[in-house]
C-alpha cells in the first residue's frame, strides 16, 4: 500500500491493552503539480495553466524570487538562468532552470547604456554612445504600451508599476526594467 501513488483512502485500526479496537477512515488526495516551462523567442511560459500562483526566481542567485514577476510567462530582460515556482493548493513544485544567453546587447559588446531616473515618476532619460532608433515601453504583460523615438520621453501617463524598456540600436536591442512611482 505504501507509497501511495494515487487517491486512495487509508483506514487506521487502533487497539487498546484490553483488545478493543477501533477504526478510522483517512482521505489520501493526490495533488500533483507540473512545473514544466517552455521557451519561445525569450518569454518563458509555465505549461500549468491550473495553478493557484505563479513566481518566477533568478537561478543564479539562489533561487531568490524576482520581484513582481507573478504571471504565468515570464520575460527576462537580462541574460540570467530562471525557474518558476508553481502551487497548486498547498502543494509548490519548482521547474528546471531555462538559460537565456542571448538577449540583445551584452556588456561585453563595450556599449554603456544608462537609464535614469529610475525609479522615476514622469521624465526619462537614456544615455548611450549607440544612436537609438526607438524605445518600446511594455507592461507586465508583454503589451506595448508607449512607443519613443528620442532618448528622452515622459512616462507620466503610465500606471505605478515595473515595465520593460526595449531600446532598439542599429547594433542591437537593450532591455531594461524601468519603475514607475
Amino acid at each position: 500500500m505504501f507509497p501511495i501513488t494515487s487517491n486512495t483512502t487509508v483506514t487506521w485500526t487502533y487497539k487498546d491493552g484490553d483488545g478493543n479496537s477501533s477504526t478510522q477512515g483517512q482521505a489520501i488526495v493526490i495533488t500533483t503539480v507540473d512545473p514544466a516551462t517552455t521557451d519561445v523567442t525569450h518569454v518563458i511560459t509555465a505549461i500549468n495553466t491550473g495553478a493557484d500562483s505563479y513566481q518566477w526566481v533568478d537561478c543564479n542567485d539562489n533561487n531568490n524570487p524576482i520581484f513582481g514577476e507573478t504571471s504565468q510567462q515570464f520575460t527576462p530582460t537580462v541574460n540570467g538562468s530562471y525557474a518558476v515556482e508553481v502551487t497548486v493548493g498547498n502543494c509548490t513544485e519548482t521547474s528546471v532552470c531555462t538559460t537565456i544567453s542571448t538577449i540583445g546587447i551584452s556588456k561585453e559588446d563595450g556599449i554603456s547604456f544608462k537609464v535614469y531616473p529610475n525609479p522615476t515618476s514622469n521624465a526619462v532619460t537614456i544615455e548611450t554612445d549607440v544612436h537609438i532608433k526607438s524605445v518600446s515601453i511594455i507592461d507586465m504583460n508583454g503589451t506595448i504600451v508607449q512607443f519613443e523615438s528620442t532618448p528622452q520621453f515622459s512616462i507620466g501617463n503610465l500606471t505605478t508599476v515595473i515595465y520593460f524598456l526595449e531600446i532598439q540600436t542599429n547594433q542591437g536591442v537593450w532591455r531594461e526594467r524601468i519603475l514607475k512611482q
